[in-house]
C-alpha cells in the first residue's frame, strides 16, 4: 500500500496543476486584501489574473511536460519504495527480485496508461 502513495500524490499534483496556476493567482490577489477593505498589503490587490499561463501551444507543451515529469517521478518513487519493502520481506536477493516482477510490470503499464491519458485531448 505504501508504494501507491507517491503515485496517488503525483496524479493529484498533475491533475490539479492547471487549476493551481490559474486559481493561485486569485489567492495571491486575495491575500493582499483578505477582508475586502481596500487594503493592498503585498502590492498584488490590483493584479489581473492571467489565464494565458495555461493557454497556447508553448504553455501547453510546458504544462504537459511538467505533468508528465511529476507522474514519472511519482512512479519511480513508488518502484523504489516497493523495492525497499521487498528487500525487507525477502532478504534473499532472488526472492526479492521475483516478488517485484508482477508489481513492476503493473507499474510500467500504469505509467504508460497515465501518460497516454494525459496526452489525450479532453472535450467539454
Amino acid at each position: 500500500v505504501w508504494s501507491i502513495v507517491p503515485i496517488a500524490l503525483a496524479y493529484h499534483i498533475a491533475h490539479y496543476l492547471t487549476a493551481l496556476l490559474v486559481d493561485g493567482q486569485y489567492a495571491l490577489v486575495a491575500l493582499s486584501d483578505p477582508f475586502a477593505l481596500g487594503w493592498n498589503l503585498f502590492g498584488t490587490a490590483d493584479r489581473m489574473v492571467e489565464a494565458g499561463v495555461v493557454a497556447g501551444a508553448e504553455s501547453a507543451w510546458w504544462l504537459w511536460n511538467l505533468q508528465a515529469g511529476v507522474i514519472i517521478v511519482g512512479h519511480v518513487l513508488a518502484v523504489l519504495i516497493a523495492h525497499g519493502l521487498a528487500w525487507r520481506l525477502h532478504p534473499q536477493a532472488s526472492r526479492a527480485a521475483l516478488s517485484q516482477l508482477p508489481l513492476t510490470l503493473l507499474m510500467i503499464a500504469y505509467t504508460i496508461f497515465g501518460l497516454w491519458l494525459l496526452a489525450t485531448p479532453s472535450a467539454g
